[in-house]
């Protein structure tokens, strides 16, 4: 994977853009933390929720859901300087209440 993956946007749809939060499992009992999604993370501001690889984002960051052709899902993560991390990505259905 390479430093800056912006390259590889190129012929995708974009799905969502802007400001992500991390999603952690409430310990209210509501929902089952042993099926919660690793590294779940939501649009601040729209109901798309996702999932992807251990250590993208944190708390919070910025990024670009898009998916290629063959319908796979991709999170382009913005790093500091600018630059963009491609990751992949499987979507969820975001929780009630989130």
């Amino acid at each position: 994977m390479a430093l800056d993956d912006i390259a590889n946007l190129k012929g995708m749809g974009v799905v969502a853009a802007g400001q992500v939060k991390r999603l952690d499992c409430p310990m209210s009992g509501r929902f089952d933390c042993n099926s919660w999604p690793t590294n779940f993370l939501k649009f601040e501001y729209e109901n798309i929720c996702f999932a992807t690889d251990p250590g993208t984002c944190g708390a919070y960051c910025k990024g670009i859901l898009a998916t290629d052709k063959s319908k796979s899902v991709y999170f382009f993560e913005s790093l500091p300087g600018g630059d963009l991390a491609q990751r992949r990505a499987r979507g969820y259905e975001c929780p009630p209440g989130f």
